[in-house]
């Protein structure tokens, strides 16, 4: 089992914050959009905490964060079921990323570390 997340200063550039112009409920429909244009299954949606639950062929913690009412930054936690995982989980990410950003405005990475 592989296990990886994203964070605000993460090492690898690709694997930091998206930050994105939005509130959180706009950020929450877009990836419950995402997620359904993938094939992932929501399995839980936490208002109180700001985290959505996917499963697929990987599980996927998302965490939203807000900074002020019209900037929420996205972070991934994603466990796989390989025990080397080969950067699918990275392209993942990204590939998710760039769908969010056809949903709401992209505002810069890692933008507060």
């Amino acid at each position: 089992m592989s296990f990886f997340e994203t964070r605000e200063l993460h090492s690898k550039l690709e694997l930091r914050t998206n930050w994105y112009q939005c509130t959180y409920q706009e950020a929450k429909k877009a990836i419950l959009n995402v997620a359904l244009e993938l094939g992932y299954e929501v399995m839980d949606v936490n208002d109180t905490f700001h985290e959505i639950l996917l499963e697929g062929p990987h599980v996927i913690v998302v965490k939203i964060t807000s900074y002020g009412r019209f900037e929420q930054g996205i972070d991934f936690a994603v466990s796989t079921k390989w025990l080397l995982d080969l950067g699918r989980s990275r392209s993942l990410v990204s590939k998710i990323y760039n769908h969010i950003a056809k949903h709401v405005k992209f505002k810069g990475v890692s933008l507060h570390p």
